[in-house]
Formats: C-alpha cells, structure tokens, sequence
C-alpha cells in the first residue's frame, strides 16, 4: 500500500497548530503507557551518555556494548548454554576491573 503524501507533506489534517497538538497527545499517551524515557527529542538523548563501562578484555564486544564493556553501577546478567564461556567472561571482567581499582570486590 503507497502512502498518502498529502498525509506525508502536511496537506491533509489541519492547520500546524493542530498536528502539533495531536503530536504532544500522541506522545503523552506513549509516555503514559511506556515510561517518561519511551518518547524523548533529540537533544535530550545528546546530553545523556552511556554509563562507562569496565572493559571485557574482547574489544569487539567492548565495542558493540556501547559503553566500552559492562556498563558500571548496572546490574548485568551474563547468560548462555552450558560451555559457552559465560564464567570466562565473568572473570575477565572482573580482572579489568581489579586493574583498575585492586579492591574490586
């Protein structure tokens, strides 16, 4: 189905006023129901930045985490099938951390 680019380009549902009060109706409902956090502008999300993370010892998963490993001050769970090196990534972590800081426990 194409859409209506009358819809698209603002030709269709009322004056700006009206689309930008239907627009603070739809995201209050949202945050109604998903949380203050589901519906957020831009600038909001620049001044928030991820919590640092303590390195894994794999770069590419430091990576990929987005806050350079195991976000800091988060509860984190490591989870996966028997053998799967979650007890390997466990103690790699934890040895980061001593580096860091020697009383990480």
């Amino acid at each position: 189905m194409k859409p209506d680019h009358r819809a698209i380009h603002g030709r269709q549902g009322g004056s700006m006023v009206n689309r930008r009060r239907r627009l603070e109706q739809t995201v209050a409902r949202l945050r109604r129901r998903y949380g203050e956090r589901a519906v957020r502008r831009a600038a909001e999300l620049e001044r928030e930045r991820p919590p640092a993370g303590i390195p894994t010892g794999f770069p590419e998963l430091d990576q990929r985490t987005g806050c350079g490993g195991i976000p800091r001050g988060r509860l984190t769970l490591l989870s996966g099938r028997t053998t799967s090196g979650k007890l390997t990534l466990a103690y790699k972590v934890l040895a980061q951390a001593q580096d860091e800081r020697p009383a990480a426990l």
